[in-house]
């Protein structure tokens, strides 16, 4: 079985589940301190690191959820990249005298 043959975008839905289970669970004051409903909620709101903003003084706390959108984004994109890539039918299409060799095929 080849890489190509799993689906890209599961793979983001594997890492969500192993982060969900197998992650620590946070103490019910971690979970009220973080703003969150749930344990999941709790856990994909932790912080990994900050940004400072140069214009506002703010600082972005990037954590575990923006980094499987952002993971989502990339494997998108990737998906959407590689759909465009050029046959080889079409290589052959535009080529010199390449009609008569499209319609061989």
């Amino acid at each position: 079985m080849s890489v190509r043959a799993i689906p890209t975008l599961f793979i983001v839905l594997f890492l969500y589940n192993v982060i969900a289970l197998l992650w620590p669970t946070p103490t019910p004051e971690e979970i009220q301190a973080l703003g969150a409903g749930s344990v999941a909620d709790a856990i994909f709101r932790k912080a990994l690191f900050t940004i400072p903003m140069f214009s506002s003084g703010a600082s972005w706390t990037f954590s575990w959820g923006d980094l499987l959108i952002l993971l989502t984004l990339i494997f998108v994109e990737a998906i959407y990249l590689t759909g465009m890539a050029p046959g080889m039918e079409v290589l052959l299409a535009f080529a010199p005298g390449g009609q008569a060799e499209l319609t061989v095929l």
